[in-house]
């Protein structure tokens, strides 16, 4: 499968810390999917019932962002749906 990835925005700025200065930077990426090359697919098949547990979350989302404090998750349209507590 063909991935294009393209930077359309990036800024830098300078921000002062208690420790010191520090450089934050802002990315933003474009990515378009191409036509597939092989054949294959990075779209799992669909999952039977049978291969699925009994679908009980077992860690809240609290919780989650406590365990994975530097942790991104968008959607299919790349809008942020959640982000880790010290991000």
């Amino acid at each position: 499968m063909d991935v294009n990835i393209t930077i359309t925005g990036r800024t830098q700025r300078s921000v002062q810390m208690s420790t010191g200065e520090r450089i934050e930077e802002h990315v933003i990426f474009n990515i378009k999917m191409g036509s597939k090359q092989d054949g294959s697919s990075i779209i799992p098949p669909p999952l039977s019932p049978s291969d699925l547990d009994s679908g009980v979350l077992r860690v809240n989302q609290q919780d989650f962002c406590a365990a994975f404090p530097y942790h991104i998750i968008v959607d299919r349209e790349c809008k942020l749906v959640q982000v880790g507590k010290d991000l």
